[in-house]
């Protein structure tokens, strides 16, 4: 018997669920980072945001447009100015 468990791609992250809990604000892909820690499935779209949400250190300092144009989620990161 193996007394560690066996990670999988469905592993849970409750470090990322304390971590978003303690510094995150209320900002969209907050919810789905959340969702996706318990290893609930996402579509794209909601992948993407939850990304820009971890991306941007949970909106600790506000929500921003990043402006990073060089990242392929660029396009939908939710707090673009030009959209």
């Amino acid at each position: 018997m193996r007394s560690t468990p066996i990670k999988t791609k469905y592993q849970k992250f409750p470090d990322l669920i304390k971590d978003i809990q303690k510094y995150g604000i209320e900002a969209q892909g907050r919810d789905f980072l959340i969702m996706f820690a318990r290893g609930e499935r996402l579509s794209p779209k909601q992948r993407c945001v939850a990304m820009c949400y971890k991306c941007q250190g949970f909106y600790a300092d506000g929500k921003a447009d990043c402006q990073n144009i060089e990242c392929p989620l660029y396009p939908y990161m939710p707090y673009q100015e030009k959209r």
